[in-house]
């Protein structure tokens, strides 16, 4: 089997996201949220769930710095939203972003509903702010990517709209992509002089990672009386029910260097699909695409490949004759990935087979440790379903998550899920983290010198 094959086999995320509340009401106009003399950012975190967590608004973490509401029945200036994000600054919100379309929550639009769509925004956006957009020149950020952007000023606020589509192309991985449109989305924000969109020569509102150094970093990493070394500052993402698990991982990285960027940017650039998710190699791929534009580099720790395979193989088939468990064959049917094949072995089995390889354990746990003391999180390829896991993990598949500190005493890995409150700091024993690692990648600023 080539590491191909199986990379592109490793690609289903398990969505297991805090479900979407429709609450008591039926309709949600979210222009009430918008307050034309700025009242909308004096709003308290506590003020705002409030008001409107009855609507279904809930928090993103325990952190309290992002609500998020997914519902049928949304809308802003008379256009249907798929999704609201509302982001708090110091307690006091700072900027509401409204899915006006993604691919990964909706059916894909033909490029005249698509071109439709952001005519119907741009109208319907310049109604409601009393003004015509100012359109700033289109980004092409790869040869088939490209980002188109227009700007408002009503009152006290900034309105931003982005979209962006895939042009046709053959992507030597993947084969013929057709056009393909990514998505369509509005920002909200105070209206800054600074920033005026209607100033000649004002670009577009894009934050970039921050200069960070790497003593930055290392401050960020807590040293608990537990024994804890952990990172806890990194943001949730929710990759809602979707399988964007790999591209919500990227963005929370960016966004603890301090980017503004959003999981359907990643998405787009990774060719990830809602139901499949992203192959690992894909994912670095596109990282390494967008990496100079967000100033970040790749670096990978560790990679399950071919011949860590047909080790993984021989160590099980020792154990399995002894234990009356049918051996895997070596030579696996063309047709099979990695993930069919370990999907079929006993995995008590599996796990004493994957501890046999203690210099590889021991590698990976001194990647996590070097990473984390450093105050990188680590990007981690698993398989779930192997091992027991609180909250339970119900389902079998490859998954994406983050690795955000270790604890020495308990030899445990601690880690986080895209899948909003409640899967912010988890465990897991080093033993049963080794035995689901397929991947350890780090993203890091490219001013950071480790």
């Amino acid at each position: 089997m080539t590491t191909k094959r199986f990379l592109l086999a490793l690609i289903l995320c398990l969505a297991g996201g805090a479900a979407s509340l429709a609450g008591p009401y039926d309709f949600l106009a979210l222009d009430t949220l918008v307050d034309p003399s700025g009242g909308t950012w004096q709003t308290s975190s506590d003020t705002f769930l409030g008001e409107y967590g009855p609507y279904g608004f809930v928090w993103e973490s325990s952190a309290q710095d992002t609500a998020r509401l997914a519902r049928p029945g949304m809308t802003f200036a008379g256009l249907p939203v798929v999704e609201a994000l509302a982001r708090f600054q110091d307690l006091r919100l700072a900027e509401l972003t409204f899915s006006l379309y993604n691919r990964g929550d909706e059916k894909e639009l033909s490029q005249e509903k698509f071109n439709d769509l952001v005519a119907s925004a741009d109208a319907k956006i310049s109604a409601w702010a009393g003004s015509r957009a100012v359109e700033f020149p289109e980004e092409d950020r790869t040869d088939f990517i490209t980002v188109r952007r227009k700007a408002w000023v009503a009152g006290a606020n900034r309105l931003d709209l982005a979209w962006s589509f895939t042009a046709k192309h053959n992507d030597p991985s993947l084969g013929p992509i057709p056009f393909r449109c990514e998505y369509v989305r509005l920002r909200v924000t105070p209206f800054d002089p600074a920033q005026d969109p209607r100033r000649l020569f004002q670009a577009p509102i894009i934050n970039k990672t921050q200069m960070l150094t790497i003593l930055d970093l290392r401050r960020r990493v807590q040293h608990l009386p537990n024994g804890d070394v952990l990172i806890d500052t990194v943001p949730m993402v929710d990759q809602g029910p979707k399988g964007y698990c790999a591209a919500a991982v990227t963005e929370r990285v960016l966004r603890y260097f301090g980017a503004d960027v959003d999981q359907n940017d990643i998405a787009q650039a990774a060719n990830t699909t809602a139901a499949n998710g992203t192959s690992p190699r894909a994912m670095m791929a596109a990282l390494r695409q967008i990496g100079s534009e967000f100033h970040v580099q790749v670096n990978v720790l560790h990679e399950f490949k071919d011949n860590d395979f047909d080790r993984l193989i021989q160590d099980y088939n020792r154990l399995a004759r002894p234990a009356h468990r049918d051996p895997v064959s070596l030579n696996v049917a063309g047709s099979e990935s990695v993930l069919d094949v370990v999907q079929g072995m006993d995995f008590d089995l599996y796990k004493q087979a994957r501890a046999r390889r203690e210099a590889a354990r021991d590698d990976f746990q001194a990647n996590v440790k070097q990473s984390i003391d450093n105050g990188i999180p680590v990007v981690w390829s698993v398989v779930l379903g192997i091992v027991d896991e609180t909250p339970p993990i119900h389902g079998f598949g490859g998954h994406m998550r983050l690795i955000i500190g270790y604890n020495d005493f308990t030899h445990q890995i601690l880690y986080t899920d895209t899948w909003g409150a409640g899967h912010e700091l988890k465990r897991m024993p080093l033993s049963d983290a080794w035995a689901i690692t397929f991947g350890l990648y780090t993203i890091v600023p490219e001013n950071v010198h480790l």
